[in-house]
């Protein structure tokens, strides 16, 4: 809810000058948080410690991302927002086996202590490009705010992206959150999710890169619909094939959908987008993953109790890839080259 209520703010104020001033507090907000849950011994320093973490991810996602776009050119913003996401993948991947063995050898202060450090560490690689993201200015003022975010959501690109984020992240948030119980319930051990989230984000790293290369010459249409089509076939699968072995498929599949649909509409959301408003814009984007996060496994989550397991929603999230592939084919073109 943090992020969702400060990312189109953070947005603006990153394409009033102050992108770089944004990708710095955001790790330094987020290092203190970490030091915070490490050390806290109440459950109200827990919640704060939270909160400042989304705090920064608000701040810095959205200067982030629009640096990226920022950063490349025409022909190769798609690969680099693949090249970033794929980079994220790999942090999800490695980090919670890190601070996993560090927690085990000396202690969660301990763990969190050098997950603060990281966080602030990652202020120095952006100092060298303060001069190479600013390109908005001007005032800070409600009516800016206002006006530009009219303008960047007049982009029917844009507000496409949106639907298309809301509807893939709501099936990969349910998915997650379901799963785990499912197997816990019919008595399987917690390597077995372990092992499905492992394969969906090992395929998703190439996946990333690949969904990017294939914006930039074909545009996103083509991605979009590949990641579209694997996540409805992953789904299907994880309704006849539940368990493992065979539900492992499912997590492959669920990679290579989710993981091009992330560059892909972010090229969507912003290749039309004025540099000097892809800040706000990606604010109004990114909040497409936090609204996924909350429809899905909240709303689906009452749905479950209703119609008797979480087994029984599984077949509810086609809707949702079908939705969102009605209107990627509506909104977006492929590019002839």
């Amino acid at each position: 809810m943090t992020s969702i209520l400060l990312r189109t703010i953070s947005g603006y104020i990153s394409d009033s000058g102050y992108r770089f001033l944004m990708m710095v507090l955001g790790p330094a907000v987020a290092g203190l948080g970490a030091y915070i849950i490490g050390s806290s011994s109440t459950l109200l320093l827990l919640a704060l410690g939270r909160a400042l973490q989304g705090v920064a991810s608000a701040i810095y996602i959205p200067a982030s991302i629009s640096s990226a776009s920022i950063l490349s050119t025409p022909r190769t913003l798609g690969r680099v927002l693949g090249i970033r996401s794929g980079v994220i993948s790999v942090g999800f991947m490695v980090g919670p086996l890190i601070s996993g063995y560090l927690v085990d050898l000396y202690g969660y202060y301990a763990s969190f202590t050098v997950i603060s450090l990281v966080f602030t560490s990652t202020i120095l690689p952006v100092i060298p490009l303060r001069k190479h993201v600013e390109v908005g200015g001007g005032g800070l003022s409600l009516r800016l705010f206002i006006d530009n975010a009219r303008i960047v959501l007049s982009y029917k690109t844009l507000i496409t992206a949106i639907v298309v984020t809301v509807m893939y992240s709501a099936v990969y948030a349910t998915i997650s959150s379901f799963l785990q119980p499912v197997y816990l319930e019919a008595g399987l051990p917690a390597t077995s999710f372990s092992l499905y989230m492992t394969l969906f984000n090992a395929v998703g790293i190439p996946a990333k890169l690949i969904g990017g290369t294939l914006s930039d010459r074909y545009g996103p249409l083509i991605p979009m619909l590949f990641g579209l089509s694997s996540m409805t076939l992953s789904i299907v699968l994880l309704i006849y094939y539940t368990y493992p072995p065979l539900s492992y498929v499912s997590a492959i599949l669920l990679g290579l959908g989710f993981s091009p649909l992330i560059p892909a509409t972010q090229y969507l959301a912003l290749n039309n987008i004025p540099p000097r408003n892809r800040g706000i814009a990606t604010g109004f984007y990114a909040m497409g993953f936090d609204l996924g996060n909350l429809i899905g496994p909240l709303t689906l989550g009452r749905v479950a109790e209703i119609i008797g397991g979480y087994v029984n929603v599984f077949p509810i999230l086609l809707l949702f890839t079908f939705t969102a592939l009605v209107v990627s084919i509506t909104v977006c073109k492929p590019r002839r080259t």
